[in-house]
């Protein structure tokens, strides 16, 4: 089924019998742990309450645990350390293309390594470099532009804004980066004048699009087309909870909030909205097949489950836990499409630790880990498991000691691959385990740690 004809049947499905599921369809994933069933597909977990781990530190350090960076390969075991410091912390880390990772560090400069960990070009980069003033793209100054991270994803557009009369207005520009020619995308934006916690704009995987959010609270957010200039306000709402996202699958398509914590699928070549049967925050996972959001509050949620729609089958799957709400903020997949349906790795009542669904197999608790991600695939599953007793204190920060592991979502296994990662749980500044992020194919995993929380 084509991209518009699964709106279209979306769209329709919708219309009809509230998109109740099947009992015969996906939603029959049910949410039992510890091959306890349960009898409907909205129950809570059920399993006798396990003891809390003991994360007390055993002894003090003199120095705090480094701040790490690891790419795991998983088919054969091998981690590769791309990043160590005690003192410096890198200020980006991500994937660029199918095998290299490109690492912000500390001295300003992006370094790049592939999959053995070893320096490598950047596949992606654009030849931009910052100047004292401005940037340098293919040896062309640029003093209008704030930073390379203006750059579209493929590098032929850039971004940069322009006050006008106060902090409190701006204009939203963009520069063909092979012409020259420089477009007023939208005038007289409304801007806080200094806050945090807004997303800035977000640029569509193709780059033809890009959605501009007003930098107050409140604000308005636009879609502009790059190559016509024009806009339309698609939403509203700037804090970062409400940073749209667009699909892995289709470069037009995006997600957003619509107020009142819903959620609509917007198509940004035709302008068609389609209103959907799941709450906000809402996130693709990473195929773009399924869109999936927790009930009510993340943070107080008093149902503790995850709906998870079928943008091909409009079906609907509801899932006992939920994810992290730093995994929604930061868009973490925590739903993969699998062969057999879904997988999803989610936090749920009566585990002490993180509940694995998968399409024909009964949910797992999987004590004291957390943080889990599955593969893109569905098969596997990467979660931080607490080492009891494991921690170290550093000047009043205390930080718990977890090891590495890997979930077979079909058999069970768990496989340790990596040991003596440090993050925290109960500090000021730090709440999750390891931050982990799977390459499109799942056979490199990328580890940051510790991992901080915060804008």
């Amino acid at each position: 089924m084509n991209r518009r004809r699964a709106l279209c049947f979306l769209a329709t499905l919708l219309l009809v019998a509230g998109c109740d599921s099947d009992p015969g369809s996906e939603a029959s994933v049910t949410p039992s742990v510890n091959a306890t069933a349960t009898s409907t597909a909205t129950a809570t977990p059920t399993v006798p309450p396990t003891a809390g781990v003991d994360a007390t530190p055993h002894n003090d350090v003199r120095s705090s645990p480094p701040r790490t960076v690891w790419l795991i390969d998983v088919t054969d075991g091998e981690v590769h350390t791309l990043f160590e410091d005690v003192d410096l912390v890198p200020w980006g880390v991500q994937f660029v293309g199918p095998e290299s990772v490109r690492v912000g560090m500390p001295s300003g400069e992006w370094e790049t390594f592939g999959a053995d960990g070893r320096p490598a070009p950047d596949p992606m980069a654009h030849d931009c470099q910052e100047a004292s003033t401005g940037v340098m793209v293919r040896g062309i100054h640029y003093p209008e532009l704030s930073s390379c991270w203006a750059l579209s994803p493929t590098g032929g557009h850039a971004l940069y804004s322009a006050n006008i009369g106060s902090d409190q207005s701006w204009d939203q520009w963009v520069v063909d980066l092979q012409t020259g020619e420089q477009t007023l995308l939208h005038e007289q934006l409304r801007h806080c004048g200094g806050c945090d916690g807004r997303f800035g704009p977000v640029w569509s995987p193709a780059g033809r699009y890009v959605l501009i959010p007003e930098i107050v609270s409140d604000g308005w957010l636009y879609l502009s087309d790059v190559v016509s200039g024009t806009a339309s306000i698609v939403g509203r709402g700037t804090d970062i909870t409400y940073r749209p996202s667009w699909s892995p699958a289709d470069p037009e398509l995006f997600l957003v909030h619509t107020g009142n914590e819903e959620t609509a699928l917007i198509d940004a070549a035709t302008g068609e909205v389609t209103a959907l049967p799941v709450g906000w925050p809402a996130s693709f996972d990473s195929s773009g097949r399924y869109v999936y959001s927790p009930s009510g509050d993340v943070l107080e949620n008093a149902l503790r489950e995850t709906t998870v729609l079928d943008l091909q089958t409009g079906s609907l799957t509801r899932l006992a836990g939920v994810p992290d709400w730093y995994y929604l903020r930061w868009e973490t997949p925590v739903v993969a499409a699998s062969s057999e349906g879904l997988s999803a790795v989610l936090e749920a009542d009566g585990c002490n630790g993180s509940v694995v669904h998968a399409t024909g197999h009964e949910a797992r608790c999987i004590e004291n880990a957390f943080g889990g991600t599955p593969s893109p695939d569905g098969g596997k599953v990467a979660l931080a498991r607490l080492i009891q007793g494991g921690g170290v204190t550093y000047r009043g920060t205390t930080f718990l000691q977890y090891e590495l592991i890997l979930l077979d979502v079909a058999t069970g296994v768990v496989e340790v691959i990596a040991e003596r990662a440090y993050s925290g749980e109960d500090g000021p500044n730090l709440r999750i385990p390891p931050r982990m992020e799977w390459n499109e194919s799942g056979t490199l995993l990328l580890v940051v740690w510790p991992q901080f929380t915060g804008i």
